[in-house]
């Protein structure tokens, strides 16, 4: 089968079939496809996370890697580090609790490099009250009361 690989539709769409295959590196195949036509095509991180889900066969740590991943593009520009924060919810959903995810290496670390990024960037497009909010989900799982206390008054000042 031949594919235009300048179109991410084509490659997206084979991340679905992929999933019958139980295969991780059949799913990474056709999502890196994807993103190397377009980077921030949030389909394919959608398809991706729910592939990596337990009930198909992934695994936590698979989604938390596809998340640091996403954060570490620093593309602020676009909405693919906050694939990061997406990645994380879908953790929760799976059973993870805060506490033991901020207990992962650089979880918390990335998690603020993904606010400030962010908030560094367009502030009409990324809110800040939003941002902040996240990073303060963050401090408290991480059990950081001072910085969350810290956050928690920047927040309440915007």
């Amino acid at each position: 089968m031949l594919f235009r690989s300048e179109f991410p539709e084509p490659a997206d769409a084979m991340i679905s079939v992929s999933m019958g295959e139980q295969s991780e590196k059949s799913l990474r195949l056709w999502f890196d496809r994807t993103i190397a036509a377009q980077l921030d095509w949030g389909e394919a991180y959608d398809k991706l996370r729910w592939a990596y889900r337990t009930r198909w066969y992934g695994t936590p740590t698979w989604t938390y890697e596809l998340g640091l991943e996403a954060a570490r593009t620093g593309r602020f520009d676009t909405n693919v580090p906050h694939q990061y924060w997406l990645c994380l919810l879908d953790m929760l959903n799976e059973s993870e609790t805060w506490q033991k995810m901020m207990a992962r290496p650089e979880a918390l670390a990335t998690l603020r490099a993904v606010c400030e990024g962010y908030l560094n960037a367009d502030e009409a497009a990324f809110p800040p009250r939003s941002l902040l909010t996240i990073w303060l989900i963050g401090c408290w799982g991480a059990e950081q009361r001072s910085e969350e206390r810290r956050v928690g008054k920047e927040c309440r000042s915007r």
